[in-house]
């Protein structure tokens, strides 16, 4: 970021870049103030009036030196600054500046967000019943979707849906054992590929902790995940109808020096059943993080790469269990 074009007001200079970028909100809204530093050599006190997002600021200048600092909320990569200023005769002298920037913050300063994604994902299920094995590894096409509201300086909400568009199987097989003979039986021609589904809406909190380009939040809510397995034959099924549980995110967002956005998270979240038996032990864990492929000034439409981990396991009281894990890479889309 820098000020461009040429200046009407003899003896006004600029340093180039800002001096500071500070991260705020304004009317509840994230955005990016940048701080400039100016000087007037013709004047020594006296102040400087300058418009900024349709309001008028005031800056002090210097007597010793004619310095001055203006404080801009940044909305876009070219911004006009209309500016005058009056010395201690109240004499007048106006002027406008450009301030360029190869960034474009006009995302970061919306209230709501939506992205759009796909993945090419991993899928590796194993469950046991009894005396019946199930195994189910696949390779599928992950639809997912998601909004962000900002409600103010500390709290967000959010949600997220995915689901499994295009499953392809890579070994589905059912191994039962006879108990009494001792027998085992393979079974692959009635199972079929299962399509995964899930649901989150979440809360998030904004710790209170200065990073340079970057925040931390602490978020929870619930969680819902599921399969929807088809069934040829009664001998075929497998799976899960519905899980959920609370969750719980650490997530810390950040820009390279040159603007790009990338973010992670690490998740734990609970996945019980409808019995009402309750146990730590059912969860998910996963990791993950997206980083932005598309320039920075190419306006609030975001291309990001993501790359997300999660293994789930599950046990009930009946002596069913499953352990399922995801690797997930793929493109999403944020405006």
């Amino acid at each position: 970021m820098r000020i461009a074009g040429t200046n009407q007001l003899a003896g006004l200079s600029w340093d180039e870049t800002p001096t500071q970028m500070i991260a705020t909100t304004i009317d509840g809204v994230p955005t990016k103030v940048a701080k400039f530093r100016g000087r007037i050599e013709s004047l020594k006190g006296g102040n400087l009036l300058y418009s900024s997002n349709g309001s008028m600021k005031v800056a002090k200048i210097s007597e010793a030196d004619g310095t001055f600092n203006i404080l801009i909320p940044v909305s876009g990569n070219d911004q006009i600054i209309h500016i005058r200023a009056i010395d201690d005769y109240g004499k007048t002298y106006d002027d406008r500046i450009r301030i360029k920037s190869e960034i474009d913050y006009s995302q970061m300063s919306r209230k709501m967000n939506f992205d759009l994604g796909a993945s090419l994902s991993y899928l590796d299920y194993s469950e046991s019943y009894r005396t019946l094995t199930t195994n189910a590894t696949e390779l599928g096409l992950t639809l997912k979707g998601g909004a962000n509201y900002v409600l103010n300086s500390k709290f967000e909400l959010g949600g997220n849906l995915f689901f499994t568009a295009l499953p392809v199987a890579l070994n589905l097989e059912q191994v039962s054992r006879n108990t009494t003979t001792g027998i085992v039986t393979t079974n692959t021609s009635d199972i079929q590929a299962a399509r995964w589904y899930g649901f989150n809406a979440r809360l998030g909190y904004r710790l209170p902790i200065y990073i340079h380009q970057g925040s931390l939040h602490l978020m929870t809510g619930w969680y819902l995940w599921g399969m929807n397995v088809p069934v040829s034959s009664p001998s075929g099924a497998y799976g899960v109808k519905i899980l959920g549980g609370p969750q719980f995110f650490l997530t810390g967002r950040f820009r390279t020096p040159k603007g790009r956005a990338f973010a992670t998270y690490v998740k734990f979240a609970t996945v019980q059943d409808t019995t009402g038996f309750f146990s730590m032990s059912n969860r998910e864990l996963a990791v993950g993080g997206a980083f932005q492929i598309s320039k920075p000034a190419e306006g609030s439409v975001r291309w990001m790469s993501t790359l997300d981990m999660a293994q789930t396991q599950f046990s009930n009281v009946a002596g069913f269990h499953f352990i399922f894990r995801t690797f997930n890479l793929g493109i999403s889309r944020s405006f």
